[in-house]
């Protein structure tokens, strides 16, 4: 595998059905990517999931986003589970879900200085 495809989430690969427009949002079969309190929240077009499905069979993805892990882990994209994740705007790295323990300590001692 070759590559590496760091990409935002919200509002870039997944929209809530506001943000996507209802017009674009009956015209383009959504699928539903996040369920939150057991209601549908985030989508993605058809073409977007069969890109992503390509893409990720291609390259490595690592998705990116301002999301808690919490968050980002209600999300369900296609490709995944992704090895890494940048969430919480940088704050956090993820390697298979969890924490990555040296990126934590890195930012452990730089909010102590």
């Amino acid at each position: 595998m070759t590559g590496l495809v760091a990409s935002d989430l919200d509002r870039t690969l997944i929209y809530s059905r506001d943000a996507m427009g209802e017009k674009q949002f009956r015209d383009t079969s959504p699928v539903c990517v996040e369920i939150y309190r057991d209601a549908p929240l985030s989508y993605m077009t058809t073409t977007a999931v069969e890109l992503m499905t390509r893409l990720a069979r291609e390259v490595v993805v690592v998705p990116t986003t301002t999301r808690t892990p919490a968050q980002f882990a209600r999300i369900e994209l296609p490709g995944s589970p992704f090895r890494h994740a940048v969430v919480s705007n940088g704050g956090r790295i993820l390697v298979d879900g969890a924490d990555d323990p040296e990126w934590r300590a890195h930012i452990d001692r730089e909010v102590t200085r």
